[in-house]
């Protein structure tokens, strides 16, 4: 089913039940009264994660919601809305927007996904064979180039590059597995058959040189540009420091508006929920950093992921609940029970796949396999 929600939270608000069940019961009598769901959510809701969606928490199945919310969505139709529910959350307000019955695929109606998964599995596998095949070839002429000629594979030379973190290798892009490899290799060695962003590749060490330093005119332009840069983020840390030290959580907003500073606002976090693009980069220093900070406090200047210096304000902060914990024990079992489900589902589409390429019912195209290659090269 698919619904949206009106969240009245407690201990993300720091809120009594009590309190919350008092806004939950206004908002329900507004909606009774005929305003929109959705501007409610925006004046009302708690849930940061959806406001911005009216709501929204997309389509779900039994066993992903909480068992209060759950079984209170699960009995309206497509446009009623609920009394406020209790949960260890808060108080929610549900609206249903949808129902589909959870299909699964049969066999016969599944069959073009299995059939081009299958190609495209066997089109990797007769790659990975022709790149093994090369390599030996290759090895056994002491010569990639020659080899590369006899079967028609382009060569490219990279360059030397440094054995640093994500090399930047020419026609690879970066790639510290490949330096790595290229590194621990003798001159004129081949190596066996590597995957890279670029497609599978084999590689020859065709010469090495000691690092130097290069003359100052060759490099004249990029230690400027450094320079620049390192000197700008001096003044950064500085500027950022100094503007810390008059903040308060009273003035904040109109300090930052004055000196046309944006504010962002983010969902909350924690050390396993924190999105990839979170505003710092996550398991940084500075990520760790931001849990010792307590609720009110503004955090020391941070580079955050763009490596632009930035002040937090943290205007939350949950210490861990046991009684919460065990609550959400029911629901997080639910969806390990999901989580295994799911896994049953592939190994059965897995073990079908091989049942009907065993059984002579899929053919797999030597033509578009050939294709796949070509489109390698």
């Amino acid at each position: 089913m698919r619904a949206s929600h009106i969240l009245i939270a407690t201990s993300m608000k720091k809120r009594s039940y009590k309190d919350a069940k008092k806004i939950a019961d206004k908002v329900y009598a507004l909606l009774k009264k005929g305003e929109k769901f959705k501007d409610l959510v925006k004046k009302y809701s708690d849930d940061y994660t959806t406001v911005k969606k009216g709501g929204d928490l997309n389509w779900f199945t039994r066993g992903r919601m909480v068992k209060a919310f759950e079984d209170t969505a699960f009995k309206l139709k497509p446009g009623e809305f609920s009394k406020p529910v209790k949960t260890q959350f808060g108080y929610h307000i549900i609206l249903v927007t949808g129902h589909k019955k959870r299909k699964v695929e049969t066999l016969k109606e599944a069959r073009n996904n299995i059939e081009s998964d299958l190609k495209f599995k066997k089109a990797q596998e007769l790659i990975q064979k022709k790149a093994a095949a090369f390599s030996k070839a290759a090895k056994e002429k002491k010569d990639l180039a020659s080899v590369a000629k006899e079967m028609k594979y382009k060569v490219l030379d990279s360059g030397f590059f440094a054995n640093v973190p994500m090399a930047e290798i020419n026609g690879i892009g970066p790639s510290s597995r490949v330096a790595n490899a290229a590194f621990s290799a003798k001159i004129k060695d081949i190596s066996d058959p590597m995957k890279t962003a670029e497609g599978m590749i084999v590689f020859q060490v065709t010469g090495e040189k000691s690092p130097e330093i290069p003359p100052f005119q060759q490099v004249k332009v990029k230690v400027k540009h450094d320079i620049a840069i390192i000197k700008a983020q001096e003044l950064a840390q500085k500027a950022a420091e100094e503007f810390r030290a008059k903040l308060t959580p009273k003035n904040f907003k109109a300090m930052a508006k004055k000196a046309k500073i944006p504010i962002q606002k983010v969902a909350p976090v924690t050390r396993k929920t924190a999105p990839v693009n979170f505003i710092v980069k996550k398991n940084s220093p500075a990520f760790e950093k931001l849990f010792s900070y307590d609720k009110g406090q503004f955090t020391a200047p941070i580079k955050d992921r763009n490596g632009d210096t930035i002040l937090c304000y943290i205007t939350e902060k949950v210490p861990f609940n046991r009684k919460d914990f065990l609550a959400k024990a029911k629901d997080l079992k639910a969806q390990e029970i999901q989580r295994r489900s799911n896994i049953l589902f592939t190994s059965f589409i897995r073990n079908a796949r091989k049942a009907m390429e065993d059984a002579g019912e899929i053919k797999i195209s030597r033509q578009f396999q050939e294709n796949q290659l070509d489109n390698q090269k």
